[in-house]
């Protein structure tokens, strides 16, 4: 039996997570927390085997609290709102033994508990795939995915400023999305390292 510790400050995801896992045959919650106070310590009267952690709960120290966790022994999984491939090597590199996106559903998780568990190191998630872009279509989307305004983006191109609209048009038609605003968040989704701020290209 795999025993499962689970912190995160939501009451209702920690219910929700905690129902699905009690329902797998090797899998056992013995712990729950809302609060990171102590933690370490907490895991560890549990006899937990892995902690599901969720980062952005109060008082957390982000990778601190990671190396802590990591030092006293406890093995943990960090569930993320953020794109995986953009965070995974700075958690990994800071003691996680794996990091899921919160956006994946419980069947998964619980498959990388069972990795983690038995000592071996979870495949890292496949990044969704672009659809088909023309050249000039990936350069406008990875040009929004920067962040950059249309009209700089075209004065980088060489383009006029509607012809980059037109392939703004274009990417958002075969993203599926409605706004600019959308390519970037859908960039972010695929865990795309983004270079300058994110703003709202007009």
């Amino acid at each position: 039996m795999i025993r499962v510790f689970l912190a995160d400050d939501h009451p209702v995801v920690l219910q929700g997570v905690k129902r699905v896992l009690d329902l797998e045959a090797d899998l056992e919650v013995v712990g729950v927390a809302e609060r990171a106070y102590a933690l370490a310590a907490r895991v560890q009267e549990t006899g937990a085997d892995v902690l599901v952690l969720d980062l952005d709960m109060p008082g957390m120290g982000g990778a601190r609290t990671l190396r802590r966790l990591a030092a006293a022994g406890v093995s943990v999984v960090v569930v993320s709102l953020y794109p995986v491939g953009v965070v995974r090597t700075d958690l990994l590199a800071a003691g996680a033994r794996a990091v899921v996106s919160k956006e994946r559903d419980l069947a998964y998780l619980a498959a990388v508990l069972r990795e983690v568990a038995a000592g071996r190191a979870p495949a890292p998630e496949s990044p969704p795939e672009l659809p088909p872009l023309s050249a000039r279509e990936r350069q406008v989307f990875d040009g929004i995915a920067r962040g950059m305004p249309l009209k700089a983006l075209a004065a980088e191109l060489n383009l006029s400023i509607s012809t980059v609209h037109t392939y703004a048009l274009r990417v958002r038609e075969k993203l599926n999305v409605a706004t600019n605003a959308d390519i970037g968040r859908y960039a972010d989704r695929m865990g795309l390292s983004l270079i300058g701020s994110r703003g709202e290209p007009s």
